[in-house]
């Protein structure tokens, strides 16, 4: 499973991040985001991908979209996961939305946005 790869991971690299997990339901992560604006940030495992939300904006699917073995893909999964959830905490991650919230996404960069 992917949670059993990601969850550690998570842990490890954001030990500051009052993310909250679970061990059977879904999202097994989640982060009560302080940005109304944004919803809640929630990770999904969706078996062979992962699902991360901005839960009133957008969401991203991370798959390799190829065969690979489960051990494999969980390591990929969690390196995809992992790059832009760094670039959020970090104040790297621009997102938005249309009006009417049909159309969203985010974009990435190198240094920290000044709001």
């Amino acid at each position: 499973m992917i949670r059993d790869s990601l969850a550690p991971s998570l842990r490890e690299r954001f030990p500051d991040v009052p993310l909250t997990y679970r061990d059977a339901s879904q999202p097994f992560a989640r982060l009560t985001c302080p940005c109304t604006e944004l919803g809640d940030l929630e990770i999904h495992d969706d078996g062979d991908e992962a699902t991360v939300s901005l839960t009133k904006i957008t969401h991203n699917h991370f798959n390799p979209y190829k065969q690979m073995p489960d051990a494999d893909r969980d390591a990929w999964v969690t390196d995809a996961v992992l790059d832009p959830l760094d670039a959020l905490f970090d104040n790297r991650l621009r997102v938005y939305c249309s009006s009417d919230r049909r159309q969203a996404g985010s974009q990435r960069h190198d240094t920290p946005i000044d709001r």
